[in-house]
């Protein structure tokens, strides 16, 4: 590898850890399904967020989480996990429960947020990351980041247990498309899900509540400068897109609903009631 490549790859590899260690796994219990937060701070505020539908109609005793550990794991390819009989117990973390309140949500832009109290979660691997006020999602042909937990990678156990592996996703926010239900460019964008070229049975289902990030150049340094460009929410899978709410949404999400009193999930609905119309592409979300 030349000097040139050496860098780039030691570059790609300090971005996915700081993205990393802002992302964690959310399990459902008892539906067994497992979506993505993103660890995030706001105006001074620990916020854990996701994709509403995750923890549609759940109370939070009934979700765990999978936070990020001091070691980094080690890169393994689909194919070897696909292949794989089993993993060792001891090459595993455990799911914990967190003392939450009811997220604060927006069914209709399917966005969702834990408010951390100032007690919970304090130690560990976990970078909050501190989002700034008006930032804008880049545009077209930028690089960006997802890491999130794919349910086509997960294992079920012995005692009927999951084992559930991030997956890395390296693309590039796409032009807009035709025809597709509930995206809009104004408050959302597409990015290709690259790991269909490879496997075009690849499925990122798990994927939605993860951040995408992209680095924002600063001038005379260089040190991962990351930025948060939007957060996933669902998938088309006729196009192979995932569909993600802009920057821009998310921040009128929290400036809007953070610090305000808790919304009632039993009194939202999802978005998109009528997903069975077969006259666009429709996304598939967490659990489809």
């Amino acid at each position: 590898m030349s000097d040139k490549g050496a860098r780039i790859e030691r570059a790609a590899d300090a971005i996915e850890e700081v993205a990393r260690r802002s992302t964690i796994a959310i399990a459902a219990i008892p539906r067994s399904e497992v979506g993505t937060g993103t660890l995030i701070r706001w105006r001074g505020r620990r916020l854990i967020v996701t994709a509403e539908h995750v923890v549609k109609g759940l109370s939070p005793a009934n979700l765990r989480f999978l936070m990020p550990s001091n070691v980094p794991p080690v890169a393994v390819d689909r194919e070897t996990i696909l292949k794989a009989p089993g993993i060792p117990r001891n090459q595993t973390t455990e799911f914990q429960e967190v003392q939450l309140d009811l997220p604060i949500v927006d069914a209709s832009a399917d966005l969702a947020a834990f408010v951390l109290d100032d007690s919970v979660l304090r130690e560990g691997a976990m970078n909050w990351f501190d989002l700034q006020p008006q930032g804008t999602t880049p545009g077209e042909g930028e690089t960006v980041l997802a890491i999130g937990y794919p349910a086509d990678l997960a294992m079920v156990t012995l005692d009927q247990g999951a084992i559930v592996f991030s997956s890395v996703e390296w693309t590039k926010i796409a032009p807009p498309l035709p025809n597709l239900k509930e995206f809009d460019p104004s408050q959302h964008f597409l990015a290709k899900y690259t790991e269909t070229e490879a496997d075009p049975d690849a499925k990122p289902g798990g994927f939605s509540g993860c951040a995408m990030w992209f680095h924002r150049p600063a001038p005379l340094i260089w040190p991962p400068n990351l930025d948060i460009a939007g957060l996933t929410i669902a998938y088309y899978p006729g196009p192979q897109v995932l569909l993600v709410v802009r920057r821009e949404a998310l921040e009128r999400f929290l400036s809007d609903h953070v610090g305000s009193p808790h919304l009632k999930l039993s009194n939202l609905s999802r978005r998109g009631d009528s997903r069975n119309e077969s006259v666009a592409e429709t996304p598939g979300g967490f659990g489809d």
